[in-house]
């Protein structure tokens, strides 16, 4: 409770509607969002404990190989197909709250299993114990996405979109201090406790999972404002209305190889770290938690400039700069891996809280409010997909390659670098769908970027 009520005052000028909303109504919104906020705060606390660089180090020490680690990271994103089904039934959802919260807590419970298999079946093969986990895990993402499905439906009619970006920003900043701190923690944990890693991740799990918990039994006091059933039309008409869409088609497009470029890299990095690099786990834990310094310093000046200049001029600024973080996997050695990797994560977290707060903006703004749920379902469900397709794709070809290298230019290249370089392709070809995104009322890239040059992270924009 004393957190709760230590938690910083939203600022009526910046994140509440016009002063004419009656003062209950204003009252109750600035509770909704600070209890919105907190929430994601403690769910990164979850994230982190289950999904931090130890599990893929537990999942080592239990035998897993190339293809089960891109298994790992590709049958998540697969399971965000589970949006197009949740979306069908939020469509006639008279409320929302009820659903969100039982979802979301199985889905977390789902991961004490994960953690406490193997010791469940000391003598169970590698193969056995993974393709348990993976389904387990699937299950867990598909609950879970139904329950995010019912949350962006949920914020968009909760949040004035006078104000959403520079929400989305000042939330993601929270967030990710809460994320450092949260991996600052765990390292710390893992360096000084000298039990084995089949102890330590159910540990952080039943810590992660507790936690997680408390963060949805927040969402009791949350205001759910009413939702627009739509019970009239054909679920194929649904289905197909984002892609009809003019604007949103060309962000889909867009998004879906967006996120095959960058999840083929975030599958391998920690893993590449672990075992090409031979990195300590609690020194990859440090020097992965720079990448969320970024959000912290930049989220709410993004979000203030995505309010000003529209969502596609900072999607261009970023996605302009993004090859930065694969080419920097692709050139680090155990001699340069701390400086070359430092920096870039760095860059790359500030470029992550511009496409971040870009691509929440865009996708809740442009979708109309009836059928609202499809048209995040297609910007999570379809591009996740592609994803998931690619990362399984890659994962079984890396497999099939075995201990491949090939000399060139007078060093040693393996065959996770062949990925970071795909990755650097298609972030290149990016650049080229980017400018392909419709979006009427949006700056030129030119006037966002001579507003960047104006002020410093952390800064407010002069208003004009």
């Amino acid at each position: 409770m004393g957190l709760f009520l230590a938690w910083p005052t939203i600022k009526s000028s910046s994140f509440m509607p016009e002063t004419t909303m009656p003062k209950g109504k204003r009252r109750s919104l600035r509770l909704s969002t600070k209890l919105v906020t907190l929430g994601g705060c403690m769910y990164m606390v979850y994230a982190s404990c289950i999904g931090s660089a130890v599990i893929i180090d537990f999942f080592r020490h239990i035998g897993a190989n190339d293809f089960h680690i891109a298994l790992v990271g590709g049958v998540p994103m697969m399971m965000l197909s589970m949006f197009f089904v949740a979306a069908l039934i939020t469509n006639r959802m008279p409320r929302r709250k009820p659903a969100f919260i039982v979802g979301f807590i199985a889905a977390r419970l789902l991961y004490i299993p994960v953690a406490f298999l193997p010791m469940i079946f000391p003598g169970a093969s590698a193969d056995w114990l993974m393709g348990a986990i993976i389904l387990m895990i699937a299950a867990s993402c598909a609950l879970s996405n139904f329950g995010e499905t019912l949350f962006l439906s949920w914020m968009a009619d909760l949040i004035p979109h006078r104000i959403l970006n520079r929400f989305w920003g000042t939330r993601g900043r929270w967030i990710s201090a809460t994320n450092v701190a949260c991996y600052l923690a765990i390292a710390a944990f893992v360096h000084a406790v000298a039990w084995p890693i089949t102890v330590k991740f159910p540990v952080l799990v039943c810590i992660g999972v507790v936690v997680g918990i408390m963060d949805i039994l927040l969402f009791f006091r949350v205001d759910e404002p009413t939702h627009a059933i739509v019970i009239n039309r054909h679920p194929v008409n649904l289905l197909l209305e984002p892609i009809r869409h003019h604007e949103y088609r060309s962000f889909l497009v867009f998004l879906s190889i967006w996120r095959a470029s960058t999840v083929i890299v975030g599958v391998f990095a920690v893993y590449y770290l672990l075992k090409v690099l031979q990195l300590p786990l609690a020194n990859v834990l440090i020097i992965m938690s720079l990448q969320l310094i970024g959000p912290i310093m930049t989220g709410r000046m993004w979000g203030r400039l995505a309010d000003r200049h529209g969502h596609r001029p900072v999607l261009m600024v970023c996605v302009a700069l993004k090859p930065i973080f694969p080419l920097a996997f692709l050139l680090i050695t155990t001699g340069t891996v701390y400086w070359i990797l430092s920096a870039a994560l760095l860059i790359d977290g500030i470029l992550n809280a511009g496409l971040g707060v870009a691509e929440n903006g865009f996708s809740i703004k442009m979708a109309p409010r009836e059928n609202r749920s499809m048209f995040f379902a297609a910007v999570r469900g379809m591009t996740g997909v592609c994803a998931g397709l690619a990362t399984i794709a890659i994962g079984a070809y890396v497999k099939h390659l075995g201990d491949w290298t090939i000399i060139l230019a007078g060093r040693t290249w393996n065959k996770y670098q062949w990925v970071f370089a795909l990755s650097i392709v298609l972030r290149l070809n990016c650049l080229l769908l980017v400018r392909t995104i419709r979006e009427p009322t949006s700056s030129p890239p030119g006037h966002l970027l001579r507003d960047l040059w104006q002020v410093r992270p952390g800064r407010p924009l002069p208003l004009r």
